[in-house]
C-alpha cells in the first residue's frame, strides 16, 4: 500500500476490513452505504493510521526475532500481541508500504463456497480467504473488490521471508443497528377508600407518575365496581366493605406497540357504620320495668288526629338495654292531648321514669278537661288583652302545670313504693324531661297550653313562615347535659314560669319531639327558632312516612311508617328517638 496514494491503494484492503466489521458484529449495510464509506478521506486515514502501527510492531517483532535464538518458530507464527493495541497517531513520516494490485489478483466475493480465482501458494494464508470465512452468507454477490500479494512481491519489497497466519478467532455479537426497544418500568396504581353503600367515582393514578391508558380492571364479583373507560375511571357502589386487590390491564401511551401489562391495586371499602351496629332485643325476664323497644301510635276523633312514635337507639340496641323514651296521645272534650319523656341513660330506671311522667300526665289532663269548664269558657273569650290573656294562662296552668305536678308526685310514690321492695332506688334513678302540650281550636284560632322540662323541643307551625317554640330548651350546667323533672320544677314560681298559654291563627301542626330528634335534625337551639329547619323536617317525615297534614282522613299505618323513619342515619346520634304530632 502507498500511503502517499491511499485513494488508489485503500479500497481493497478497506474492503476487508470492513466485511469482518460488518461479520464481526452482526452489522447490516448496503453495498452503496459500504463503498461510500470506503471512499470517504477520513475512512483513508483510519486505514494508513493502522498500517503504520502495524508497520512498527512487524518491524520490531522481526528485529527481536532475529537477535534472539531462542525465539521459536512458532512465534513468527502467531498474532503478535502488538496487534491487539488500540491504534494510535504515528509520530513520524509513515513508511511506504508496496503492494502491486491487478487484474489477476482480483474477484468478486460471492459467499463462504465461492474459490479464489487464483490459488494461493503453500503455507501462504491469503486474506481474501480469512474474510471470505467469516463473512455472513449472502443472498447476492457483494460488489467490494478484494486483493492480495503474491509472495513474490513481498520479497521484492522486504529481504526476510514473512508469512502471515490466520488470526485469532473473532467472537461475534448479535446486535441491531436499529434503535434498542425502550424499557418501561413497572408500576403500581394507587385509589383512594371507597365507602360501603355510597357512590364512588375514583381514578386509577400510577406510581411512579407515567402516561397510561387502562383498557381493562378485574374486579372480585361482590365489589359491584366498573370501569368507565372513556373517563378513565373506576366508578360504583361497592357492597361489602373489605380490602381488595384490583389487576389493572394498561398500556404505556408511548408505546407503539401498545403492549398490554399488569399491574395491581389495593381498594379499601370502608365498611358502613349501620352495619356494624348490633340490634340484641332488650330481655323482658331480667330487666325490671321492661317495656318494649320501640312503639307507635295513631289517634283520629271529632276532626282531631295525632300520632306518635317511639324508638329504642342504636346505643342501647347494641347492647340489648331498654328504651328510655316514652309518649301519651289522648283527646279529651275537644282537646288533644300529647306528651314524651325521654329517661336520663345515666339514671337507673329511667324507663320507668318517662313511662310513669308521661301516663301521669296524660291521664290527669284527659281527666281534668272534662270537668273544668274554666279553661273551654277561657279560651271562648280570649279577645287578645292582656286581662283574657292572664285569665287563659291561669286557667291553662291548673291543666298543664298541675299535670307536671302530678307527673313528679308520682315519681316520688314510686320511690316510696320500691324502698320496700326487691329493687330499691332513689327519685335520681328515675330521671326524666318532660315535654307536654294541648291544644283546642276556637273560632278561627287555636288556643295551646304547653310545659317543658329538659331538652328536646315543641315547635307550633302556624300559617307559612313562622314558628313558636313551646318553651325554651333546658341545656343544663354543662355541655350536653339537661335539667330533669324534679320538685323544684313543679312549686309555684317555677311551675308558672314553665307553663305557657297562645292563642294564634293559622295553627298548621304542632310537634313534640325528644333530644333525639331534636340533636340530630336542628344542631343547635339557635336552629329551633328557624321555620326553614321545621319546614326541612315535616317535609322528610313527608316524604318518608307519607304524611300529608292536608289530607282529610289519617291514613292506615302511619304511625307505623312514622316508627320506620325514626331508624334514620346521622353519624354520631343513636340516642332514643320520640315524635308526637298534633294536626
Amino acid at each position: 500500500m502507498n500511503s502517499k496514494d491511499s485513494s488508489a491503494n485503500n479500497e481493497p484492503l478497506l474492503s476487508r476490513a470492513l466485511l469482518v466489521v460488518l461479520h464481526r458484529n452482526g452489522l447490516q449495510c448496503g453495498k452503496e452505504a459500504q463503498l461510500d464509506f470506503i471512499k470517504a478521506p477520513d475512512t483513508a486515514q483510519l486505514a494508513e493510521q493502522f498500517l503504520a502501527q502495524l508497520e512498527a510492531a512487524l518491524r520490531s517483532r522481526l528485529d527481536a526475532a532475529a537477535t534472539s535464538p531462542s525465539v521459536s518458530s512458532a512465534a513468527t507464527t502467531s498474532a503478535p500481541e502488538a496487534l491487539l493495541l488500540e491504534p494510535v497517531l504515528p509520530t513520524g513520516e509513515l513508511s511506504e508500504v508496496n503492494s502491486t494490485v491487478g487484474d489477476s489478483g482480483a474477484r468478486h466475493v460471492n459467499d463462504k463456497d465461492t474459490p479464489l480465482a487464483h490459488e494461493p501458494e503453500e503455507g501462504v494464508i491469503p486474506v481474501a480467504n480469512t474474510v471470505a470465512e467469516l463473512q455472513p452468507e449472502a443472498t447476492e454477490p457483494q460488489t467490494l473488490v478484494e486483493a492480495t500479494s503474491t509472495p513474490t512481491e513481498a520479497a521484492s519489497s522486504k529481504p526476510e521471508s514473512v508469512v502471515l497466519t490466520q488470526p485469532p478467532p473473532v467472537t461475534t455479537m448479535s446486535t441491531s443497528i436499529t434503535s434498542p426497544k425502550r424499557a418501561y418500568p413497572s408500576i403500581s396504581f394507587q385509589l383512594h377508600n371507597a365507602k360501603q353503600g355510597q357512590e364512588f367515582d375514583g381514578r386509577p393514578m400510577p406510581s411512579p407518575s407515567v402516561s397510561v391508558t387502562i383498557s381493562e380492571v378485574t374486579f372480585p364479583e361482590e365489589i359491584d365496581l366498573k370501569l368507565e373507560k372513556a373517563g378513565q375511571r373506576i366508578i360504583g357502589t361497592p357492597t361489602k366493605a373489605g380490602d381488595f386487590q384490583l389487576e389493572i390491564e394498561h398500556y404505556f401511551n408511548d408505546d407503539p406497540e401498545r403492549i398490554p401489562r399488569i399491574a395491581k391495586s389495593l381498594l379499601t371499602v370502608i365498611a358502613d357504620p349501620r352495619t356494624l351496629w348490633q340490634n340484641h332485643p332488650s330481655d323482658e325476664n331480667n330487666n325490671p320495668f321492661w317495656k318494649p323497644d320501640h312503639d307507635s301510635r295513631q289517634l283520629e276523633t271529632d276532626g282531631a288526629r295525632l300520632v306518635a312514635a317511639s324508638l329504642r337507639g342504636r346505643s342501647h340496641a347494641h347492647k340489648g338495654t331498654c328504651r328510655d323514651d316514652d309518649f301519651f296521645i289522648g283527646t279529651s272534650n275537644g282537646w288533644r292531648i300529647a306528651v314524651v319523656a325521654d329517661g336520663a341513660g345515666s339514671a337507673k330506671f329511667s324507663r320507668r321514669g318517662a313511662q310513669l311522667a308521661a301516663e301521669t300526665a296524660g291521664k290527669f289532663m284527659a281527666d281534668e278537661l272534662i270537668k273544668n269548664s274554666d279553661l273551654l269558657t277561657a279560651a271562648e273569650n280570649m279577645d287578645g288583652s292582656d286581662a283574657t290573656q292572664d285569665i287563659l294562662k291561669k286557667a291553662i296552668y291548673k291543666v298543664v302545670g298541675y299535670a307536671a305536678h302530678s307527673a313528679m308526685k308520682a315519681l316520688s310514690d314510686e320511690v316510696k313504693q320500691a324502698s320496700n321492695g326487691v329493687h330499691p332506688f332513689v327519685l335520681a334513678d328515675l330521671n326524666t324531661t318532660l315535654l307536654i302540650a294541648i291544644a283546642r281550636p276556637v273560632g278561627n284560632r287555636m288556643v295551646v297550653g304547653t310545659y317543658t322540662i329538659g331538652d328536646g323541643a315543641v315547635g307550633i307551625l302556624c300559617g307559612s313562615d313562622t314558628v313558636t317554640l313551646g318553651g325554651v330548651p333546658d341545656g343544663g350546667e354543662f355541655s350536653g347535659g339537661t335539667r330533669f323533672l324534679a320538685p323544684q320544677y313543679v312549686e309555684q314560681d317555677e311551675l308558672w314560669k314553665r307553663t305557657h298559654a297562645f292563642v294564634l291563627d293559622e295553627v298548621k301542626v304542632i310537634v313534640l319531639v325528644t333530644d333525639g330528634v331534636s340533636d340530630a335534625k336542628f344542631k343547635s337551639d339557635s336552629a329551633l327558632e328557624k321555620r326553614s329547619a321545621w319546614d326541612a323536617l315535616m317535609l322528610e317525615i313527608a316524604d318518608a312516612a307519607t304524611f300529608d297534614i292536608k289530607s282529610d282522613g289519617l291514613s292506615d299505618g302511619l304511625d307505623k311508617r312514622l316508627l320506620e323513619w325514626l331508624n334514620f342515619w346521622v353519624p354520631g346520634e343513636h340516642d332514643d328517638r320520640t315524635i308526637a304530632i298534633i294536626w
